[in-house]
Formats: C-alpha cells, sequence, structure tokens
C-alpha cells in the first residue's frame, strides 16, 4: 500500500519524538493484511530493541494517533525491531550495509540471467546514480535500485542451534 499524505504527515511528526527517546526509526508503514490494517512503526538502537523500548515507543505514539490518526478505518499500531533481518528500503539503509561484509538477498521485479533472487554483499551504493554493487560468488552485478523488489539482510541462524 502506498504511503498516504497522512502516513508522511505522521512520519514527518513523530520521527522526530521516537529519536528523541534515543531510538531510530528505521520504518513506518501502513499495511493491509487480509481485513485488518497496521500503522507499523520499525524501530533500531545500538543496544538493540527489547519490548520494553517498544512499549515505550507505543506509549508515545498511542495520544497522537488517536488526535491524528493515519486514516478513519480502524486499524493496530505495532511498534517493534527492525530485527536482525530486515528489509533495506531506503537509501540510506542501503549506504548504511554498503562494504558491512553483511549477506543480502535481493528479489528482482524481472529474472536477471534466469535469477529472480540475487545474494550477496553491497560493495558500494551509488545514491546518485541509485545503483548498488552486489558482489555474487560469480562475480560484482550493478543493479539499479529500480529493478529490484525487495532488499533484505540476511542472518545465519545456524550459529544458534
Amino acid at each position: 500500500m502506498a504511503k498516504s499524505n497522512a502516513v508522511s504527515r505522521l512520519e514527518e511528526r513523530i520521527t522526530p519524538l521516537i529519536c528523541g527517546l534515543g531510538y531510530e526509526v528505521w520504518n513506518i508503514s501502513f499495511e493491509k493484511e487480509g481485513t485488518e490494517l497496521y500503522f507499523r512503526v520499525e524501530i533500531d538502537s545500538e543496544a538493540g530493541i527489547s519490548l520494553d523500548d517498544c512499549t515505550r515507543v507505543s506509549d508515545l505514539l498511542d495520544p497522537i494517533l488517536d488526535e491524528d490518526p493515519p486514516t478513519e478505518e480502524s486499524y493496530r499500531l505495532e511498534v517493534s525491531s527492525a530485527g536482525v533481518e530486515r528489509e533495506l528500503k531506503k537509501p540510506r539503509h542501503i549506504e548504511a550495509y554498503a562494504g558491512s561484509g553483511t549477506e543480502v538477498e535481493i528479489s528482482l521485479y524481472a529474472p536477471r540471467d534466469g535469477k529472480k533472487k540475487l545474494r550477496g554483499e553491497i560493495a558500494e551504493y551509488n545514491e546518485k546514480d541509485d545503483v548498488l554493487s552486489l558482489l555474487t560468488e560469480s562475480g560484482t552485478l550493478n543493479i539499479p535500485r529500480s529493478e529490484c523488489a525487495k532488499i533484505k539482510t540476511l542472518f545465519d541462524f545456524g550459529e544458534f542451534n
């Protein structure tokens, strides 16, 4: 679901307040799943995110959203951590992971050499041209972000089994 003006306005209003609590706003979205609408706020912090952190942000947002809701329809507020496997939606997200050695998976709108999913590490990101360089097992690929349906980090959970 595309961001409405109300959601964009709310994002501008609440981001400084959340940052004032010491958190980074990773993403804000308004999505429909089945018959339910969700106003989702993903937060991050160098110290990690706990349930208490999510509650703190939710408590901050409740009165603001009561006064200025993202829609007149009924919706649910969800505040969560961006997670260890997180979607890289904004240029600043991609820039943060460029050169980090973190493995990512890119889902493409159209196949490239017969593949709709690519794995590798983001070597660099050219924000001006909106192109990322992906180091893969078969070499470096330059991929315009407009070709990417989804970019997400990958985490090896095998270390914890």
